[in-house]
């Protein structure tokens, strides 16, 4: 199946059709952490979340906003998988 998405890689941004994109981005250090006030963010994605401090975590899982009511759940903010081989 085809969603007809284009990347826009200058700007690390994919666009569909609908008008709806995805963009990424990167939070390195804590003391950057700020850089991100004011932002809301309907999907939050992380790769190797082991490599974020838990101060750069909560403070963007706090930035989270959706139009369909999904909410952050603290109970279970977060899972790690371990691959076995």
């Amino acid at each position: 199946m085809a969603i007809g998405a284009s990347p826009k890689e200058h700007v690390l941004q994919w666009s569909f059709p609908s008008g709806a994109s995805v963009s990424f981005a990167h939070l390195e250090h804590d003391k950057t952490v700020l850089n991100w006030q004011g932002s809301q963010i309907p999907l939050i994605c992380f790769d190797e979340l082991t490599h974020f401090s838990a101060k750069q975590f909560r403070y963007v899982v706090s930035l989270n906003r959706s139009m369909s009511g999904v909410r952050f759940t603290p109970e279970r903010p977060a899972t790690l998988t371990q691959t076995v081989g």
